[in-house]
C-alpha cells in the first residue's frame, strides 16, 4: 500500500516541480493572503465548457441505468474482482490529490488560490457533491451489484468516485495552469478510483458515471460561484480584506471594504 501512495504522489509531484523549474516567475507566495481579487476574463464561458464532459458522463449513466438488461451484461464484464481477493486500495487513494495539494507548496508550487480562500472552496465543493450524492441515493433506493451486498439499497450514485473527482477538479483547478500532467495524474487516480468500485461490484457501470460527474460538476460550480463574487466585490476598484489578527489576547478578524 505504502508503495502505490508513494508512486501516486511522486507521479503528481514532479509534473508541478518540473514546471516550477521552468517558470519560476509563476511561484512565488501571496504577499496579500486575505483579500479578495478579481477573476480571470471569461470565466462564465470556462465553467460552461468545463460542464460539457460532466454532462456528457451522466448522460452515458443514465441510459445505462435504463437499459436494464445492458447494465447487467457490462456489469459481468468488468466485475472480476467482486469476492475482493485483490486489494485495490481505493479508500485511500481518493484522496491522494488532497495529499498532492498539501505537498506541493512545500517545493515552492503555490495554489492558485490563497489557503484562506483555497480551504472553503474544497469545503464547499465536498459538501455540495456529498449532499448531491446522498439524496440520489435515497431517493433512489438502487440495489448493489454484488451479492454479498445486496440488502444495501444505495447503489446510485458512487460516492467513493464522486469524493474522488472533487478532489482530482479541486487539483485541476489550483494546479493545472503549472503543467497538464497534474491535472492528468489527478484524474487518472480519480477514474481508477471509480474503476474498482465497478471492479468490486461494489456499483454498477452507472453509479461511477454519476458519481464522476456529480464531483467534477459540483466542484466546478462552486469555483464559477466563487469567481462571481469575487468579481462582484473587485469591480469598480472595489475590495473586500479579511484580516486576522492576534493582541497577545483575543484573536479578532478584520473586515475591510474599500470602495
Amino acid at each position: 500500500m505504502k508503495r502505490v501512495l508513494i508512486f501516486v504522489l511522486s507521479f503528481l509531484l514532479i509534473g508541478g516541480q518540473a514546471f516550477a523549474q521552468k517558470d519560476s516567475s509563476m511561484i512565488l507566495p501571496y504577499s496579500d493572503w486575505y483579500s479578495f481579487e478579481a477573476p480571470e476574463k471569461g470565466y462564465t464561458e470556462k465553467f460552461l465548457k468545463s460542464s460539457i464532459a460532466p454532462l456528457a458522463l451522466a448522460g452515458a449513466g443514465l441510459l445505462i441505468q435504463a437499459n436494464e438488461p445492458f447494465k447487467h451484461e457490462l456489469q459481468t464484464h468488468l466485475d472480476w474482482n467482486k469476492d475482493f481477493r485483490v486489494p485495490m486500495y481505493e479508500d485511500e487513494l481518493r484522496w491522494a490529490p488532497y495529499y498532492v495539494g498539501f505537498m506541493l507548496p512545500v517545493f515552492g508550487v503555490y495554489p492558485k488560490h490563497k489557503a484562506l480562500h483555497a480551504i472553503p472552496l474544497a469545503i464547499g465543493a465536498y459538501c455540495l457533491a456529498d449532499v448531491c450524492v446522498s439524496s440520489l441515493k435515497r431517493s433512489t433506493g438502487i440495489q448493489r451489484p454484488n451479492e454479498k451486498l445486496h440488502h444495501l439499497y444505495n447503489s446510485f450514485p458512487s460516492q467513493h468516485t464522486s469524493m474522488s473527482f472533487v478532489a482530482a477538479t479541486i487539483l485541476h483547478h489550483e494546479y493545472g495552469h503549472y503543467s497538464p500532467w497534474i491535472s492528468v495524474g489527478g484524474y487518472a487516480v480519480a477514474t481508477y478510483v471509480g474503476y474498482t468500485r465497478i471492479a468490486q461490484s461494489y456499483h454498477w457501470t452507472a453509479d461511477v458515471l454519476v458519481g464522476a460527474a456529480i464531483g467534477t460538476f459540483c466542484t466546478n460550480l462552486v469555483y464559477w460561484a466563487y469567481d462571481g463574487l469575487s468579481d462582484w466585490i473587485c469591480q469598480d476598484d472595489e475590495s473586500l480584506s479579511i484580516l486576522p489578527a492576534y493582541d497577545g489576547r483575543n484573536a479578532y478578524l478584520s473586515l475591510s471594504y474599500q470602495f
